[in-house]
Protein backbone atom coordinates (compact mmCIF):
# COMPACT_ATOMS: atom_id res chain seq x y z
CA UNK A 1 0.00 0.00 0.00
CA UNK A 2 2.84 2.41 0.89
CA UNK A 3 4.55 1.67 -2.43
CA UNK A 4 1.34 2.36 -4.34
CA UNK A 5 0.78 5.66 -2.47
CA UNK A 6 4.29 6.70 -3.40
CA UNK A 7 3.44 5.82 -6.98
CA UNK A 8 0.29 7.96 -6.81
CA UNK A 9 2.26 10.84 -5.28
CA UNK A 10 4.87 10.57 -7.99
CA UNK A 11 2.21 10.40 -10.66
CA UNK A 12 0.43 13.53 -9.51
CA UNK A 13 3.76 15.34 -9.18
CA UNK A 14 4.56 14.37 -12.76
CA UNK A 15 1.20 15.64 -13.99
CA UNK A 16 1.87 18.99 -12.31
CA UNK A 17 5.23 19.12 -14.12
CA UNK A 18 3.50 18.90 -17.52
CA UNK A 19 1.82 22.22 -16.92
CA UNK A 20 5.23 23.86 -16.45
CA UNK A 21 5.61 23.68 -20.25
CA UNK A 22 2.98 26.39 -20.69
CA UNK A 23 5.03 28.70 -18.46
CA UNK A 24 1.97 29.60 -16.37
CA UNK A 25 1.10 29.13 -12.71
CA UNK A 26 -1.00 25.98 -12.47
CA UNK A 27 -4.31 25.79 -10.68
CA UNK A 28 -6.42 22.63 -10.58
CA UNK A 29 -10.06 23.74 -10.79
CA UNK A 30 -12.44 22.56 -8.11
CA UNK A 31 -14.83 21.09 -10.64
CA UNK A 32 -12.18 18.61 -11.77
CA UNK A 33 -10.92 17.61 -8.29
CA UNK A 34 -13.71 15.14 -7.78
CA UNK A 35 -13.17 13.59 -11.22
CA UNK A 36 -9.44 13.07 -10.55
CA UNK A 37 -10.07 11.63 -7.09
CA UNK A 38 -12.74 9.30 -8.49
CA UNK A 39 -10.29 7.95 -11.08
CA UNK A 40 -7.61 7.29 -8.46
CA UNK A 41 -10.06 5.76 -5.99
CA UNK A 42 -11.32 3.48 -8.74
CA UNK A 43 -7.74 2.32 -9.31
CA UNK A 44 -7.38 1.66 -5.58
CA UNK A 45 -10.62 -0.29 -5.51
CA UNK A 46 -9.38 -2.49 -8.37
CA UNK A 47 -6.44 -3.48 -6.20
CA UNK A 48 -8.67 -4.17 -3.19
CA UNK A 49 -7.33 -1.20 -1.23
CA UNK A 50 -9.21 1.23 0.98
CA UNK A 51 -11.27 3.45 -1.36
CA UNK A 52 -11.56 6.11 1.31
CA UNK A 53 -7.87 6.94 1.16
CA UNK A 54 -7.47 10.71 0.89
CA UNK A 55 -5.19 12.28 -1.69
CA UNK A 56 -2.31 14.33 -0.31
CA UNK A 57 -2.22 18.08 -0.81
CA UNK A 58 0.21 18.55 -3.71
CA UNK A 59 0.66 22.24 -3.00
CA UNK A 60 2.33 21.41 0.33
CA UNK A 61 4.78 18.75 -0.86
CA UNK A 62 7.60 21.24 -1.14
CA UNK A 63 7.08 22.25 2.50
CA UNK A 64 7.85 18.78 3.90
CA UNK A 65 11.13 19.10 5.86
CA UNK A 66 13.95 16.98 4.58
CA UNK A 67 11.93 15.79 1.60
CA UNK A 68 14.06 13.77 -0.79
CA UNK A 69 13.29 12.06 -4.07
CA UNK A 70 12.62 8.36 -3.91
CA UNK A 71 15.45 6.37 -5.43
CA UNK A 72 14.28 3.08 -6.85
CA UNK A 73 16.43 0.10 -7.49
CA UNK A 74 17.16 -0.98 -11.01
CA UNK A 75 17.29 2.51 -12.54
CA UNK A 76 18.79 2.49 -16.04
CA UNK A 77 19.11 5.98 -17.69
CA UNK A 78 19.16 4.60 -21.23
CA UNK A 79 16.19 2.31 -20.62
CA UNK A 80 14.28 5.12 -18.90
CA UNK A 81 14.81 7.47 -21.86
CA UNK A 82 13.74 4.77 -24.30
CA UNK A 83 10.53 4.14 -22.32
CA UNK A 84 9.75 7.87 -22.19
CA UNK A 85 10.45 8.37 -25.91
CA UNK A 86 8.15 5.44 -26.75
CA UNK A 87 5.30 6.51 -24.44
CA UNK A 88 5.52 10.20 -25.44
CA UNK A 89 6.05 9.85 -29.18
CA UNK A 90 3.58 12.68 -29.84
CA UNK A 91 5.18 15.04 -27.29
CA UNK A 92 7.74 17.71 -28.10
CA UNK A 93 11.46 17.08 -27.39
CA UNK A 94 11.33 19.70 -24.63
CA UNK A 95 8.46 17.91 -22.89
CA UNK A 96 10.27 14.56 -23.08
CA UNK A 97 13.39 16.12 -21.53
CA UNK A 98 11.30 17.40 -18.63
CA UNK A 99 9.91 13.90 -18.05
CA UNK A 100 13.41 12.41 -18.20
CA UNK A 101 14.53 14.83 -15.50
CA UNK A 102 11.42 14.30 -13.35
CA UNK A 103 11.53 10.49 -13.48
CA UNK A 104 15.21 10.24 -12.69
CA UNK A 105 16.16 7.35 -10.42
CA UNK A 106 12.83 5.53 -10.92
CA UNK A 107 12.55 1.95 -12.03
CA UNK A 108 11.23 1.09 -15.52
CA UNK A 109 8.00 -0.29 -14.01
CA UNK A 110 7.35 2.92 -12.08
CA UNK A 111 8.07 5.01 -15.18
CA UNK A 112 5.58 3.00 -17.23
CA UNK A 113 2.86 3.36 -14.58
CA UNK A 114 3.40 7.11 -14.23
CA UNK A 115 3.33 7.72 -17.97
CA UNK A 116 0.27 5.52 -18.37
CA UNK A 117 -1.55 7.62 -15.78
CA UNK A 118 -0.29 10.79 -17.48
CA UNK A 119 -1.86 9.64 -20.74
CA UNK A 120 -5.13 8.99 -18.93
CA UNK A 121 -5.23 12.60 -17.70
CA UNK A 122 -5.03 14.24 -21.16
CA UNK A 123 -4.80 18.03 -21.27
CA UNK A 124 -5.79 19.85 -24.51
CA UNK A 125 -3.22 22.63 -24.81
CA UNK A 126 -5.55 24.90 -26.78
CA UNK A 127 -7.89 25.05 -23.74
CA UNK A 128 -5.21 26.25 -21.31
CA UNK A 129 -5.72 29.92 -20.36
CA UNK A 130 -2.81 32.08 -19.38
CA UNK A 131 -3.51 31.64 -15.68
CA UNK A 132 -4.61 28.05 -15.30
CA UNK A 133 -4.58 24.53 -16.62
CA UNK A 134 -7.58 22.22 -16.46
CA UNK A 135 -7.18 18.50 -15.95
CA UNK A 136 -10.04 16.27 -17.10
CA UNK A 137 -10.19 12.70 -15.83
CA UNK A 138 -10.93 10.26 -18.64
CA UNK A 139 -11.68 6.56 -18.87
CA UNK A 140 -8.86 4.07 -18.79
CA UNK A 141 -9.99 3.00 -22.27
CA UNK A 142 -9.36 6.41 -23.84
CA UNK A 143 -6.72 6.70 -26.51
CA UNK A 144 -3.35 8.38 -25.89
CA UNK A 145 -3.32 12.09 -26.73
CA UNK A 146 -2.54 12.94 -30.33
CA UNK A 147 -0.53 15.77 -31.80
CA UNK A 148 -2.69 18.88 -31.99
CA UNK A 149 -3.11 20.59 -35.39
CA UNK A 150 -1.37 23.91 -35.77
CA UNK A 151 -4.59 25.95 -35.81
CA UNK A 152 -5.65 24.61 -32.39
CA UNK A 153 -2.56 25.91 -30.60
CA UNK A 154 -2.29 29.52 -29.54
CA UNK A 155 0.26 31.27 -31.71
CA UNK A 156 2.12 34.54 -31.55
CA UNK A 157 0.96 35.49 -35.05
CA UNK A 158 -2.56 36.99 -35.28
CA UNK A 159 -3.63 34.45 -37.89
CA UNK A 160 -1.97 31.18 -38.92
CA UNK A 161 -0.67 30.80 -42.45
CA UNK A 162 -3.60 28.71 -43.64
CA UNK A 163 -6.07 31.39 -42.50
CA UNK A 164 -4.23 34.05 -44.47
CA UNK A 165 -4.22 31.75 -47.49
CA UNK A 166 -8.00 31.33 -47.05
CA UNK A 167 -8.48 35.10 -47.18
CA UNK A 168 -6.17 35.46 -50.19
CA UNK A 169 -7.94 32.74 -52.20
CA UNK A 170 -11.34 34.25 -51.39
CA UNK A 171 -10.19 37.71 -52.51
CA UNK A 172 -8.92 36.28 -55.79
CA UNK A 173 -12.20 34.47 -56.47
CA UNK A 174 -14.29 37.57 -55.76
CA UNK A 175 -12.08 39.70 -58.01
CA UNK A 176 -12.68 37.22 -60.84
CA UNK A 177 -16.44 37.41 -60.27
CA UNK A 178 -16.21 41.20 -60.26
CA UNK A 179 -14.49 41.12 -63.67
CA UNK A 180 -17.28 38.93 -65.10
CA UNK A 181 -19.98 41.31 -63.86
CA UNK A 182 -18.15 44.34 -65.24
CA UNK A 183 -17.96 42.63 -68.64
CA UNK A 184 -21.71 41.99 -68.50
CA UNK A 185 -22.41 45.65 -67.78
CA UNK A 186 -20.06 46.77 -70.56
CA UNK A 187 -21.97 44.63 -73.08
CA UNK A 188 -25.45 45.62 -71.96
CA UNK A 189 -26.12 47.17 -75.40
CA UNK A 190 -24.31 44.54 -77.47
CA UNK A 191 -26.67 42.81 -79.92
CA UNK A 192 -27.03 39.10 -79.20
CA UNK A 193 -24.76 39.22 -76.12
CA UNK A 194 -25.37 36.59 -73.46
CA UNK A 195 -24.44 37.47 -69.93
CA UNK A 196 -22.18 35.20 -67.89
CA UNK A 197 -22.57 34.30 -64.26
CA UNK A 198 -20.00 33.03 -61.79
CA UNK A 199 -20.56 29.86 -59.83
CA UNK A 200 -18.70 29.84 -56.52
CA UNK A 201 -17.64 26.67 -54.78
CA UNK A 202 -16.12 26.04 -51.37
CA UNK A 203 -12.62 24.58 -51.50
CA UNK A 204 -11.47 21.26 -50.05
CA UNK A 205 -12.10 20.65 -46.35
CA UNK A 206 -9.65 19.40 -43.76
CA UNK A 207 -11.33 16.79 -41.60
CA UNK A 208 -9.94 17.10 -38.08
CA UNK A 209 -12.56 14.73 -36.68
CA UNK A 210 -14.45 12.24 -38.80
CA UNK A 211 -18.17 11.73 -38.11
CA UNK A 212 -19.27 8.26 -37.11
CA UNK A 213 -16.38 7.57 -34.74
CA UNK A 214 -16.90 5.57 -31.56
CA UNK A 215 -16.14 7.22 -28.23
CA UNK A 216 -14.70 5.46 -25.17
CA UNK A 217 -18.19 4.31 -24.13
CA UNK A 218 -18.99 2.70 -27.46
CA UNK A 219 -21.29 5.50 -28.66
CA UNK A 220 -21.15 6.57 -32.31
CA UNK A 221 -20.70 10.29 -32.91
CA UNK A 222 -23.18 11.97 -35.25
CA UNK A 223 -20.99 14.81 -36.45
CA UNK A 224 -17.33 15.62 -36.96
CA UNK A 225 -15.16 18.73 -37.34
CA UNK A 226 -14.42 20.09 -40.82
CA UNK A 227 -12.27 23.15 -41.49
CA UNK A 228 -12.86 24.89 -44.83
CA UNK A 229 -10.16 26.62 -46.85
CA UNK A 230 -12.13 29.37 -48.57
CA UNK A 231 -13.93 29.77 -51.88
CA UNK A 232 -12.99 29.35 -55.50
CA UNK A 233 -14.57 29.72 -58.93
CA UNK A 234 -16.30 26.49 -59.93
CA UNK A 235 -17.30 27.74 -63.37
CA UNK A 236 -18.45 30.72 -65.41
CA UNK A 237 -21.75 29.88 -67.04
CA UNK A 238 -23.40 31.61 -70.02
CA UNK A 239 -27.02 32.59 -69.57
CA UNK A 240 -28.67 31.50 -72.84
CA UNK A 241 -32.07 33.03 -72.04
CA UNK A 242 -33.78 35.04 -74.78
CA UNK A 243 -33.11 38.78 -74.97
CA UNK A 244 -35.70 41.35 -76.00
CA UNK A 245 -36.47 41.78 -79.71
CA UNK A 246 -35.68 45.11 -81.31
CA UNK A 247 -37.46 46.16 -84.50
CA UNK A 248 -34.90 47.60 -86.98
CA UNK A 249 -36.78 47.57 -90.32
CA UNK A 250 -33.63 46.24 -92.02
CA UNK A 251 -34.40 43.30 -94.33
CA UNK A 252 -31.21 41.41 -93.43
CA UNK A 253 -31.60 41.86 -89.68
CA UNK A 254 -32.74 38.49 -88.35
CA UNK A 255 -33.44 37.08 -84.94
CA UNK A 256 -34.16 33.60 -83.64
CA UNK A 257 -37.27 33.44 -81.50
CA UNK A 258 -36.56 30.30 -79.51
CA UNK A 259 -33.69 27.83 -79.48
CA UNK A 260 -30.87 27.69 -82.00
CA UNK A 261 -27.83 29.43 -83.47
CA UNK A 262 -26.93 30.80 -86.89
CA UNK A 263 -24.14 28.76 -88.47
CA UNK A 264 -21.22 30.81 -89.82
CA UNK A 265 -18.39 29.63 -92.06
CA UNK A 266 -15.07 30.98 -90.81
CA UNK A 267 -13.05 29.16 -93.52
CA UNK A 268 -11.23 26.81 -91.14
CA UNK A 269 -14.21 26.00 -88.91
CA UNK A 270 -17.88 26.59 -88.32
CA UNK A 271 -18.86 29.12 -85.69
CA UNK A 272 -22.22 29.78 -84.07
CA UNK A 273 -23.97 32.97 -83.02
CA UNK A 274 -27.27 34.48 -81.96
CA UNK A 275 -26.42 37.74 -83.68
CA UNK A 276 -28.45 38.13 -86.88
CA UNK A 277 -27.08 41.38 -88.26
CA UNK A 278 -26.31 40.29 -91.85
CA UNK A 279 -25.35 42.12 -95.01
CA UNK A 280 -24.29 41.30 -98.58
CA UNK A 281 -20.64 41.30 -99.69
CA UNK A 282 -19.24 42.22 -103.12
CA UNK A 283 -19.96 38.71 -104.38
CA UNK A 284 -23.62 38.92 -103.30
CA UNK A 285 -23.18 36.42 -100.45
CA UNK A 286 -25.02 36.92 -97.18
CA UNK A 287 -22.37 37.50 -94.50
CA UNK A 288 -22.29 38.33 -90.80
CA UNK A 289 -21.44 41.98 -90.22
CA UNK A 290 -17.95 42.40 -88.73
CA UNK A 291 -15.33 45.16 -88.69
CA UNK A 292 -12.57 42.68 -89.56
CA UNK A 293 -14.08 40.35 -92.14
CA UNK A 294 -17.29 39.11 -93.68
CA UNK A 295 -18.03 35.57 -92.54
CA UNK A 296 -20.40 33.77 -94.88
CA UNK A 297 -23.60 32.24 -93.52
CA UNK A 298 -23.79 28.45 -93.85
CA UNK A 299 -25.23 27.17 -96.15
CA UNK A 300 -24.12 29.98 -98.47
CA UNK A 301 -26.85 32.10 -100.05
CA UNK A 302 -26.18 34.53 -102.92
CA UNK A 303 -28.38 37.53 -103.59
CA UNK A 304 -28.58 38.76 -107.26
CA UNK A 305 -27.29 42.26 -107.88
CA UNK A 306 -30.61 43.43 -109.40
CA UNK A 307 -32.55 42.51 -106.28
CA UNK A 308 -35.01 45.16 -105.11
CA UNK A 309 -36.60 43.25 -102.24
CA UNK A 310 -35.52 40.43 -99.89
CA UNK A 311 -38.06 38.33 -98.01
CA UNK A 312 -37.09 35.78 -95.37
CA UNK A 313 -39.81 33.56 -93.90
CA UNK A 314 -40.16 32.08 -90.42
CA UNK A 315 -38.80 28.83 -91.85
CA UNK A 316 -35.61 30.55 -93.11
CA UNK A 317 -36.45 30.47 -96.82
CA UNK A 318 -34.81 33.45 -98.58
CA UNK A 319 -36.71 34.87 -101.55
CA UNK A 320 -35.94 37.96 -103.67
CA UNK A 321 -37.77 40.19 -106.07
CA UNK A 322 -35.60 41.28 -108.98
CA UNK A 323 -35.99 44.28 -111.23
CA UNK A 324 -38.70 43.88 -113.86
CA UNK A 325 -40.33 40.97 -112.01
CA UNK A 326 -43.40 40.77 -109.80
CA UNK A 327 -42.86 37.30 -108.40
CA UNK A 328 -40.36 36.28 -105.69
CA UNK A 329 -37.60 33.85 -106.53
CA UNK A 330 -36.25 31.49 -103.86
CA UNK A 331 -32.47 31.83 -103.36
CA UNK A 332 -31.88 29.39 -100.52
CA UNK A 333 -32.72 28.41 -97.00
CA UNK A 334 -31.11 29.65 -93.76
CA UNK A 335 -30.67 26.73 -91.38
CA UNK A 336 -30.07 26.73 -87.67
CA UNK A 337 -27.87 24.68 -85.36
CA UNK A 338 -29.01 23.24 -82.05
CA UNK A 339 -26.80 21.82 -79.26
CA UNK A 340 -27.79 19.40 -76.55
CA UNK A 341 -25.63 21.43 -74.13
CA UNK A 342 -25.28 25.04 -75.32
CA UNK A 343 -23.58 25.90 -72.00
CA UNK A 344 -20.60 23.88 -73.25
CA UNK A 345 -19.94 26.23 -76.19
CA UNK A 346 -16.64 28.10 -76.05
CA UNK A 347 -16.76 31.90 -76.45
CA UNK A 348 -14.44 33.14 -79.21
CA UNK A 349 -15.29 36.84 -79.24
CA UNK A 350 -17.52 38.95 -81.52
CA UNK A 351 -20.44 37.01 -80.01
CA UNK A 352 -19.21 33.88 -81.79
CA UNK A 353 -18.96 30.45 -80.23
CA UNK A 354 -17.27 27.23 -81.23
CA UNK A 355 -18.38 23.74 -80.37
CA UNK A 356 -16.59 21.59 -77.82
CA UNK A 357 -16.75 18.07 -76.51
CA UNK A 358 -18.96 19.44 -73.73
CA UNK A 359 -21.49 21.01 -76.11
CA UNK A 360 -21.65 17.98 -78.38
CA UNK A 361 -22.10 18.08 -82.15
CA UNK A 362 -24.79 20.38 -83.54
CA UNK A 363 -28.07 19.24 -85.03
CA UNK A 364 -28.68 21.24 -88.24
CA UNK A 365 -32.28 21.68 -89.32
CA UNK A 366 -34.91 24.04 -90.70
CA UNK A 367 -36.12 26.80 -88.36
CA UNK A 368 -39.31 25.82 -86.59
CA UNK A 369 -38.50 22.10 -86.70
CA UNK A 370 -36.71 19.64 -84.38
CA UNK A 371 -37.04 21.97 -81.40
CA UNK A 372 -35.53 24.97 -83.18
CA UNK A 373 -36.94 28.49 -82.95
CA UNK A 374 -38.37 30.48 -85.83
CA UNK A 375 -36.75 33.38 -87.67
CA UNK A 376 -38.10 36.91 -87.44
CA UNK A 377 -37.07 39.30 -90.21
CA UNK A 378 -36.28 42.98 -89.47
CA UNK A 379 -35.64 42.20 -85.79
CA UNK A 380 -32.48 41.82 -83.69
CA UNK A 381 -32.10 40.16 -80.30
CA UNK A 382 -30.81 42.53 -77.67
CA UNK A 383 -28.49 41.62 -74.80
CA UNK A 384 -30.09 39.71 -71.93
CA UNK A 385 -28.16 41.80 -69.37
CA UNK A 386 -30.16 43.60 -66.68
CA UNK A 387 -28.00 46.49 -65.48
CA UNK A 388 -29.93 46.83 -62.22
CA UNK A 389 -29.35 43.17 -61.36
CA UNK A 390 -25.67 43.34 -62.31
CA UNK A 391 -25.10 46.47 -60.19
CA UNK A 392 -26.80 44.85 -57.21
CA UNK A 393 -24.55 41.78 -57.55
CA UNK A 394 -21.51 44.04 -57.95
CA UNK A 395 -22.31 45.96 -54.76
CA UNK A 396 -22.65 42.74 -52.77
CA UNK A 397 -19.34 41.46 -54.08
CA UNK A 398 -17.54 44.70 -53.29
CA UNK A 399 -18.86 44.74 -49.73
CA UNK A 400 -17.56 41.22 -49.27
CA UNK A 401 -14.26 42.15 -50.89
CA UNK A 402 -13.88 45.20 -48.63
CA UNK A 403 -14.41 43.09 -45.52
CA UNK A 404 -11.86 40.48 -46.62
CA UNK A 405 -9.24 43.12 -47.47
CA UNK A 406 -9.73 44.83 -44.13
CA UNK A 407 -9.38 41.53 -42.31
CA UNK A 408 -6.24 40.73 -44.32
CA UNK A 409 -4.71 44.12 -43.42
CA UNK A 410 -5.59 43.87 -39.75
CA UNK A 411 -4.32 40.32 -39.45
CA UNK A 412 -0.88 41.47 -40.61
CA UNK A 413 -0.64 43.82 -37.61
CA UNK A 414 1.05 42.00 -34.65
CA UNK A 415 -0.96 44.16 -32.24
CA UNK A 416 -4.29 43.00 -33.73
Amino acid sequence: MIKFCKGVLGTLMAIVCIAAISGSTLFIKDRYDQAIEAAVQARLAERGQNADLELPDLSRLEEVPGRQKVVSAGYDPAAAKAIIDEALRDASPEEREIWVEELKQRSPQEIREILALRNRFSVPISSIPDSEVEFVASSSESEPPKTLPEMSVSQANPLPADSQALIASSIEAIQTAEQVILNNIANANTIGFKRSRVLFGDLAYRQTTQPGQTDNRGRITTTGVSLGSGIGISATQVDVSQGRLKHTRQSLDLTIQGDGYFQINDENEFLYTRVGSFSVNANGQIVLVSKDCGRVVEPAITIPQDTIQISIGHDGIVSVQQQGQTLLNQMGNIQLARFINPLGLVAKGDNLFRQSTASGHPTISTPGQDGLGEIRQEYLEESNVSIDDELADLRRLREQLKALRQLHTESADPAW
